[in-house]
């Protein structure tokens, strides 16, 4: 069974933004306007989803490498141990606060030139602990002849549409693969995303 690493240099934003979504009120969505209805909708494999609970929103300060972080993402239902989420980290040389596409396998490209995938997008399904995940920094990798992902494809999409003090909207889709085993995959496709600002 083929795996994914978990020792990415990124790992410590997808710890951080599991714990601001632990955080936040098992409210649904917990929208200061009541007539606001935040989610994240997509189809994953033809199915369509849509996660309105603890949606949010949190755009980081330029850290000491040069690179800006957005993370945006929601839950199914509550908060708790696997239910389903859909969650997306932005990585760039300028503020994510600004209307942009993210893609792979376009990269950012830090103050040392480490190359930061510019999105990933990762996926859990109901009751699965394992979760499925755009290739991020593995993009490089994919499509190289009797390589590990050979016949996998980085093509994680996302773009920002309009950003306010309030709220951020956008789009996405990306091919996802399980992290234990990456020939099982999830296609995600027709996303969308309206989210609060922390």
């Amino acid at each position: 069974m083929k795996k994914i690493s978990n020792n990415n240099s990124y790992s410590f934003i997808i710890l951080a933004f599991i714990l601001l979504l632990g955080s936040c009120s098992k409210e649904k969505a917990g929208n200061a306007n009541p007539d606001d209805h935040y989610y994240i909708s997509f189809k994953a494999n033809g199915v369509q989803k849509e996660y309105s609970s603890n949606g949010v929103t949190f755009f980081g300060p330029q850290d000491t490498s040069g690179i800006y972080t957005g993370i945006l993402g929601a839950y199914y239902d509550v908060v708790g141990s696997g239910e389903p989420q859909l969650s997306l980290i932005l990585m760039s040389r300028n503020p994510c606060t600004d209307p942009a596409v993210y893609q792979d396998p376009d990269k950012a490209v830090t103050n040392a030139g480490v190359r930061e995938p510019q999105v990933v997008i990762t996926y859990l399904e109901q009751g699965n602990t394992d979760g499925y995940q755009s290739l991020g920094l593995f993009s490089d990798l994919t499509g190289q002849p009797g390589g590990y992902f050979e016949h996998a494809v980085a093509d994680a999409k996302a773009t920002i549409t309009e950003v306010t003090s309030t709220y951020v909207k956008g789009n996405f889709s990306a091919t996802t693969y399980k992290s234990t085993d990456v020939s099982q995959v999830v296609n995600l496709t027709e996303g969308k995303f309206y989210l609060p600002r922390q």
